[in-house]
């Protein structure tokens, strides 16, 4: 196979297999259940009555980044998310590093279903947290093999359950929250943890903003150009909306101590009556963790199906049933997102797993941004949004973004065991010489993601 053929067509069946609005469904999913399910809890523990404050920073800093974002997405379509925009920019061989390493995000995904299992634990304290995730994990592994367009129908409907239920929660706990714990002028404690808590409460939660991460849903949208922009900037609204006002009411009801690293349980039963408290149970911590682990293993899965379909790995492995589920790839997912429960991390301890790998696979991500306006001069002057936004503000917003995940890598490889630094240079290690060595081979197709 030569090593100068092209790869610019569909990987398989799942190209353009979902609307607009069932890319926005796992989008919005997986923000929110990552970062106001998830994340708020372990950041109020580093905040206090701060944490909306780390939100709202969060946003901002999100919506920014969110512009090249949307400029680069309305330009180009990168098959296989990240790993397209990374080999189709950088080359084969930097697609091939990115591919493998993104394999050590599946580790921190069994977050997401601890963080459910512990919801379920403190409604029914008789449920062991570790089996009932292990369970939880199984169930969605099995979900997920019915394939791309029966998961988008089940997820497009657990969000619409999920955002009534943030509407309810909202509605009710606004009234009941008091605003004067909730800024300075009226809370000496406002800064109980000093801006080094605001500092850390942002980094978490920028973990629930990530608006780049719709570009790994590309290959699955219909007109991706278009649907992608607009898929982001309603993610970051949605998501805005309900991250302050959740935040508000999780710091500015209890005492920050009841609520720090707790779920949100506790905020639900003090504020509503028994069968309100039950339908909040279902509607948003069980919709949101369940909509972010179904977005996870599409996350997860489409660098590894674009990087089979280019040559890097067994093609066995993007095995899929008849509804498109791919067997093995989300099976050795599932085995990886297991690991935690056997090693027994913590909250704090998965959740900066999770911000290490993925800052790191975005540091190169954003690189590969940066290099688009240059590789493909065309596609980028025809782009579909942004046109009229002149080139350095692309620019400014791209050196933020480099800026923010290297802070994040050294502030989250601070407060994560040293076997997971370890792990992650081994991968980098072993990584660069398959990649050097398959390419050499001639095994790999080169990449091109400017097609419509």
């Amino acid at each position: 196979m030569s090593n100068k053929q092209k790869n610019s067509n569909a990987v398989d069946s799942n190209d353009g297999a979902l609307s607009k609005w069932g890319i926005l469904a796992l989008a919005v999913g997986a923000n929110i259940g990552s970062g106001l399910i998830t994340m708020l809890p372990v950041a109020i523990s580093e905040t206090g009555h701060s944490v909306w404050l780390s939100f709202l920073i969060a946003i901002i800093v999100g919506s920014i980044i969110a512009i090249p974002c949307m400029m680069v997405c309305s330009a180009v379509v990168p098959p296989g998310g990240g790993y397209g925009m990374v080999a189709g920019t950088l080359g084969r061989t930097a697609g091939g590093i990115y591919s493998s390493l993104s394999v050590l995000n599946w580790l921190g995904s069994g977050i997401y279903a601890i963080s459910l299992a512990q919801y379920i634990n403190s409604l029914i304290p008789a449920a062991n947290v570790k089996v009932t995730a292990f369970i939880l994990m199984t169930t969605f592994f099995v979900l997920n093999l019915i394939g791309i367009r029966g998961v988008s129908r089940v997820q497009m409907l657990m969000t619409g359950l999920l955002i009534t239920g943030i509407a309810t929660f909202v509605i009710i706990g606004l009234p009941q929250t008091n605003f004067s714990l909730l800024f300075p002028a009226s809370n000496p404690d406002f800064f109980a943890k000093g801006s080094k808590g605001v500092w850390k409460g942002f980094l978490l939660l920028m973990f629930g903003v990530g608006p780049q991460y719709g570009i790994f849903y590309a290959r699955l949208a219909k007109n991706p150009k278009k649907t992608q922009p607009w898929v982001t900037r309603n993610q970051v609204l949605i998501t805005s909306v309900a991250y302050v006002c959740m935040a508000f009411i999780a710091a500015g009801v209890l005492p920050v101590e009841q609520v720090a690293g707790k779920p949100l349980t506790y905020v639900a039963q003090a504020i509503m009556p028994i069968w309100l408290f039950i339908f909040f149970m279902i509607s948003v911590p069980m919709m949101a963790l369940s909509t972010t682990i179904i977005s996870t293993y599409v996350i997860c899965s489409e660098p590894i199906v674009a990087a089979v379909s280019d040559g890097w790995y067994w093609k066995g492995v993007t095995r899929q049933t008849k509804g498109g589920g791919y067997v093995y790839l989300m099976g050795i997912q599932y085995l990886l997102c297991i690991v935690p429960l056997i090693l027994d991390w913590d909250m704090n301890m998965l959740g900066n797993t999770c911000l290490l790998t993925f800052a790191i696979l975005d540091i190169v991500l954003y690189v590969a941004l940066w290099v688009v306006p240059n590789k493909y001069p065309e596609a980028w002057s025809n782009r579909g949004w942004g046109r009229k936004l002149p080139d350095w503000v692309f620019y400014v917003a791209m050196i933020e973004s480099f800026a923010l995940k290297f802070l994040t890598v050294a502030t989250s490889a601070s407060s994560v065991k040293p076997y997971i630094i370890v792990i992650t240079v081994l991968a980098l290690m072993i990584s660069i010489p398959y990649a050097i060595i398959k390419v050499r081979q001639g095994a790999i197709k080169e990449r091109s993601i400017d097609q419509d």
